[in-house]
């Protein structure tokens, strides 16, 4: 069960599409739920995905209409007890028969009967009465108001927090011991009121709690509105200190989160550390739409700061981790791609930093790979292995000489192409190499081996190609990363088939 599909991220989306997309039957249901006009503002992935599935009847929607006047009547006589028809009906009618607004009406309405327990449902209706079915934040914000000063001081600071909040960030965000925030959230949850539990959680440093969340995402926004914009930036800055110290070495497993609240915090440089890890931790998952949206997010943060040193190492770091990221979706061949690599590479050269111009250069070498330009990158090529010399770096020269041996591949001249691949005096280190293969973007090794076999095959030297693929094979137990292990043997098994 999948609740508010319309938050969801692409993660959620791709698992959804593939499930889906089975051919083998699973006794498996995926049930999932989404508000239509959230979906139509807030996420158009879901919507197209949707849209296709149905397409060829992959999924059944199953559209919930609202609420009837009979069935508002049931509902409003099980949470309040005999009701008027009179009644039932002036509910109907406000509401629409919407199920969340109706829920907040009622509620709204049991809170004024219990505080004036001399006055009938009628007449504590009539405070209630002037809210109309669209103006849902304004009821909460009734609801709200209602609250104790310190409930409402909590669930405005929880609301800065998230949908999902700990009361140990709430309290430091507040200058309040955690139990006095975590027993105003125990107690709002027992009532009903806002809050559910959502588990407990032990922190890296030991603090020991129980979670809460909202009962609805309008909660959380409504509340949050209520918020001061020089208060919350106070709130974002506390929660982020204390949340980073709760974590200490392990915070980059929180990084998005601490990104988020030291960027509306105002702490710049600490904004941009993290957005670079919370992309650096999900182009290690394969989570190449979430490293892009992170790296743009920290990117804006950059803009921030003045000219100088510091903001080019910055956009420098986030420039070359956004390039992989934006290679997974979009491709090599296009322009964004190819101008996020000039950006890297100018600022490389401004910086003087030519090991990791090495790397900008092997990608726009592709750029024209995959573009038909072989001539066009052979310039990159050259530059490559001048600089792969000058360091001495056996990794690098490998790359290099991979890079070279491409370019001539690609042009027909597979003599030369294997002179390349073939380098002597280059020793090839599996443990050495392994830190370089987010950079390269695949593992250059492999490829100058599968590709220089491809080259004997096409030369008339089948049983060399066959053998050189079946080592190239063996490599594959020595790579790290699971994509990229998955690709390099999904080609080398692909022609292996061919060879033989």
């Amino acid at each position: 069960v999948l609740e508010d599909l319309h938050w969801s991220d692409t993660a959620t989306l791709a698992f959804l599409s593939v499930v889906a997309r089975q051919l083998t039957p699973a006794r498996v249901l995926v049930l999932g739920t989404y508000r239509p006009v959230d979906m139509i503002v807030a996420n158009q992935a879901l919507r197209h995905l949707k849209a296709e599935l149905q397409l060829h009847a992959l999924c059944q929607e199953i559209p919930l209409d609202y609420l009837t006047q009979a069935e508002v009547r049931d509902y409003v006589t099980h949470r309040l007890g005999e009701t008027s028809g009179q009644l039932a009906a002036a509910l109907h009618t406000r509401s629409e028969g919407n199920p969340l607004f109706l829920g907040s009406l009622v509620e709204t309405l049991q809170r004024q009967s219990e505080a004036k327990p001399s006055a009938d449902l009628r007449t504590c209706w009539e405070a209630v009465a002037r809210v109309v079915p669209d103006q849902v934040q304004e009821l909460i914000i009734l609801q709200a108001e209602q609250l104790a000063a310190p409930e409402q001081a909590v669930v405005e600071a929880a609301s800065v927090n998230g949908v999902t909040f700990s009361p140990t960030l709430v309290a430091a965000g507040l200058g309040q011991e955690p139990d006095e925030v975590e027993a105003i959230c125990e107690s709002l949850e027992r009532q009903g009121r806002f809050l559910d539990v959502r588990g407990g959680v032990t922190w890296p440093d030991g603090t020991i709690e129980t979670q809460y969340a909202f009962q609805h995402a309008l909660h959380r926004e409504a509340l949050f509105q209520r918020v001061a914009l020089g208060r919350r930036q106070r709130l974002h800055r506390a929660i982020g200190a204390r949340l980073e110290a709760g974590y200490g070495e392990m915070a980059r497993e929180v990084a998005a989160e601490l990104a988020l609240h030291f960027e509306q915090g105002r702490e710049v440089e600490k904004a941009i550390q993290y957005y670079q890890l919370a992309g650096e931790n999900a182009l290690q998952r394969s989570a190449h739409q979430e490293a892009v949206f992170h790296m743009q997010k920290g990117l804006a943060v950059v803009e921030t700061l003045p000219q100088g040193s510091a903001r080019l190492s910055h956009e420098l770091q986030l420039q070359t981790i956004l390039i992989p990221g934006l290679i997974a979706i979009k491709g090599y061949a296009a322009t964004e791609v190819e101008g996020a690599m000039l950006r890297a590479r100018a600022l490389c050269e401004q910086a003087g930093d030519t090991e990791r111009l090495f790397f900008i250069l092997m990608d726009l070498l592709r750029v024209y790979h995959a573009r038909g330009l072989p001539q066009q990158a052979q310039g990159y090529a050259e530059t490559c292995l001048s600089i792969a010399i000058e360091h001495q770096n056996d990794t690098f020269l490998l790359g290099a000489h991979y890079a070279m041996g491409a370019n001539a591949f690609y042009q027909g001249i597979l003599v030369k192409a294997l002179t390349h691949w073939e380098p002597r005096g280059v020793r090839y280190d599996p443990i050495q190499y392994q830190t370089y293969t987010v950079q390269f973007g695949f593992y250059t090794e492999v490829g100058r081996l599968m590709y220089g076999a491809v080259a004997l095959w096409l030369r008339g030297y089948p049983d060399q190609a066959v053998r050189q693929i079946k080592h190239t094979l063996g490599l594959e137990q020595e790579l790290a990363h699971v994509f990229y292990a998955c690709v390099c043997t999904f080609r080398c098994r692909g022609r292996l088939s061919v060879f033989t």
